[in-house]
């Protein structure tokens, strides 16, 4: 959520929806893992686990220090940059696909959150479709919300 409401006030409200896209498909990806067993190999291996909560929050590690690092632009949101707009928007997407793949709060959230509401009496991949596609309407849409209300500051 931080990582677009940063690139909204940055970019605009369309690179922001770049970076939305990139998050949701990694969430989705995790949650589709988890749908189809990752949540009991993480239960019988804690240590895969671990090995993906410290890359992730390694790779967050990065980002903060990258961006600590990188140099402030004096120029308001809309005015051109020296980047072709299409690699901007790629990059942004990858940054957001990156960023929340490597959050450990997320994966837990896929392993131990979609299990509770699957009836194991009825055929699954449709109640995983729902949920899934439900997930997928809300956070888009609290994405757009803060994209909006950053590019209004």
């Amino acid at each position: 959520m931080l990582l677009v409401l940063s690139n909204s006030a940055r970019f605009g409200l369309r690179d922001a929806m770049a970076t939305t896209a990139g998050c949701m498909t990694s969430l989705l990806a995790m949650m589709s893992i988890s749908a189809a067993g990752l949540g009991a190999l993480l239960q019988m291996f804690p240590a895969v686990f671990d090995a993906l909560r410290l890359v992730g929050v390694g790779y967050l590690a990065y980002l903060g220090i990258k961006i600590w690092r990188s140099p402030v632009h004096d120029h308001p949101v809309g005015t051109p940059e020296v980047i072709v707009p299409a690699t901007k928007a790629r990059a942004l997407f990858r940054q957001g696909m990156m960023v929340a793949a490597s959050n450990p709060k997320a994966i837990l959230f896929a392993v131990a959150f979609l299990p509770q509401f699957i009836d194991p009496q009825n055929s699954q991949l449709p109640q995983f479709g729902i949920l899934l596609s439900t997930f997928a309407v809300i956070a888009v849409s609290w994405y757009f919300v803060y994209a909006v209300r950053a590019v209004s500051l």
